[in-house]
């Protein structure tokens, strides 16, 4: 008898442990076999398994979409290659990117050969570079995803998209929070307020000649005057990029703020030669010295990144100044960086400001 009950009770102990060992290699498959799931920018779905090691940022404007992958903390524990992301003004995720995770740069363009050899998880790029990087990896089961990032509306909802596909949904709505909380900050101290008209060029060197050109008006530069509590000015119709715009039209338009963005470098010959100039001295603008560089660091703010939201802080401010006395846009691009890129070393911080700073002259 007493033996039969020992058999009975290793017979439930074997048991036990061959079920115990089915369910662990059940958990183990359910983790190999688990992805994550997102829609791009022109809304097509995404599939990636987790977990991701490598993650490539291809083709041209890399900048925009690698600004928004490093805004997740645990980015900087992956193998990230990127293209070049360095507009002019000094490559800001030298801040960011550990060095021991650092990686070579890749080109703007890039072959079929070169990606395989990163051998990458997940491939994220602008919305423009889609289709020509789709023709070279359509063949390689690569995960790609796209960013726009053009509008405010769809820079959020692609943050809370790429944070899906991260696997950190909570770290995405802490991001857009923290945007959307500046935000509105701002609308309630421009509520009703004056709307003074305000024109935001880009300025463009080419052998010594200066050039100035405006965004269309659906892009993010014009809703960012908007939101400021000002009137863009703004072409009839959609352009699709940049167009150029002759000093007689600015005349006619004769705008009380004018806003000049440089992206490759510092914008202060723009506004010298205008200071300067017998044609533009008659502009309301220059007339109240109400012509402004758009502020930035490594980057300049006037662009579809994260940084947007502190061009519409520094705007607000320059527009309207009486309503955001007690706001210091300095404490507030320092704690940007915190929040955002989670940046707690003083020396950095301290740099950044006085990047700030120093892009206003």
């Amino acid at each position: 008898m007493k033996l039969k009950k020992s058999l009975c009770v290793l017979l439930m102990l074997s048991t036990l442990f061959i079920t115990s060992l089915m369910a662990q290699g059940a958990i183990e498959q359910d983790n190999t076999d688990k992805k994550a799931i997102a829609y791009d920018s022109f809304n097509e779905r995404v599939e990636v398994p987790l977990p991701i090691s490598s993650i490539a940022i291809i083709g041209k404007a890399a900048l925009m979409p690698a600004d928004a992958l490093y805004l997740f903390p645990e980015v900087k524990e992956l193998k990230v290659t990127m293209a070049k992301t360095d507009q002019g003004l000094g490559d800001f995720f030298t801040l960011v990117v550990p060095k021991e995770r650092a990686t070579k740069r890749l080109g703007q363009t890039i072959s079929a050969e070169e990606i395989l050899s990163i051998n990458p998880d997940l491939i994220l790029t602008k919305s423009r570079n889609k289709k020509s990087i789709n023709d070279l990896i359509s063949s390689f089961n690569i995960p790609l995803f796209a960013l726009d990032l053009e509008t405010i509306e769809s820079w959020k909802d692609e943050i809370l998209q790429l944070g899906t596909l991260l696997n950190n949904e909570a770290r995405a709505k802490v991001v857009v929070d923290e945007i959307t909380n500046r935000e509105r900050e701002v609308s309630k101290k421009v509520l009703n307020a004056e709307s003074p008209s305000v024109l935001v060029l880009q300025g463009v060197n080419s052998d010594g000649v200066n050039s100035f050109s405006i965004a269309p008006k659906s892009w993010l530069q014009s809703e960012l005057v908007t939101l400021a509590g000002g009137t863009p000015i703004t072409l009839e119709g959609e352009g699709s990029g940049w167009s150029v715009v002759s000093f007689e039209q600015i005349a006619a338009w004769d705008p009380d703020y004018i806003v000049i963005v440089s992206y490759k470098s510092k914008g202060d010959s723009f506004t010298n030669q205008i200071y300067a100039s017998s044609e533009w001295k008659e502009l309301t603008a220059v007339k109240n010295s109400q012509v402004y560089l758009a502020p930035g660091d490594y980057v300049n703010y006037f662009q579809p990144n994260s940084r947007w939201i502190l061009a519409l802080q520094w705007l607000s401010k320059t527009i309207h100044p009486t309503r955001f006395v007690e706001v210091s846009m300095e404490e507030e691009v320092s704690s940007f960086y915190k929040t955002m890129y989670s940046i707690t070393e003083e020396a950095i911080l301290s740099e950044l400001v006085e990047k700030y700073r120093s892009s206003l002259k």
